[in-house]
């Protein structure tokens, strides 16, 4: 079945967890349970929330043949009310979708990978982590966040075992990363 960018395609929400007080896990799957569209790390699905705005949200799932297709999204207090719409959305609602899109794959001629992310920004970098893994990639994280703020740090722990770093602020984060990157070998793509 091809799947344009721009028609949007019923899913459903199966499942739906709260990762932070402001940041709520998605998962959508289709109502027959058919695999998905495969896709690239670092890509992102328009989302139709509630009247017809449509706002993109990184895939943090799997990308090949996958079951289904997960997001978090963030609680932004002062936004449009698409994130609200999400937040409120129960569980066996449907919802409308794109097909996924990357703005941001992986450079695959890399001898490394650095992916650097704070708080929410940690999204399109899992599924990354993800392909990294399953394809044998070198690779490591820096990841910044307040404590009690750091969505997928379970999934990041499981993932990356000693190649993850986290930050309680940005200037732990700096004080090592400028000095890290020097020691990384020519080829280390920088996210």
């Amino acid at each position: 079945m091809t799947w344009e960018r721009t028609v949007a395609r019923e899913l459903t929400v199966a499942a739906a967890t709260r990762l932070t007080a402001d940041v709520r896990r998605l998962v959508l799957t289709t109502t027959d349970g058919a695999a998905l569209p495969s896709f690239t790390p670092g890509s992102h699905i328009a989302v139709e929330c509630g009247d017809g705005r449509r706002n993109a949200y990184s895939l943090t799932g799997p990308g090949v043949e996958p079951d289904h297709y997960a997001i978090s999204v963030r609680l932004a207090a002062d936004g449009r009310g698409g994130s609200r719409w999400l937040h409120e959305i129960a569980v066996g609602q449907p919802v409308s979708v794109s097909a996924p899109r990357s703005d941001f794959p992986p450079v695959l001629t890399a001898r490394h990978h650095v992916f650097v992310a704070g708080g929410i920004g940690i999204t399109p970098v899992l599924s990354h982590v993800r392909a990294a893994v399953a394809w044998g990639r070198s690779f490591e994280v820096h990841y910044v966040g307040r404590p009690g703020t750091v969505a997928h740090l379970d999934d990041l722990l499981a993932l990356c075992d000693d190649r993850l770093a986290v930050y309680a602020h940005r200037g732990e984060l700096w004080a090592v990363l400028g000095p890290a990157l020097r020691d990384r070998p020519l080829g280390t793509h920088l996210y």
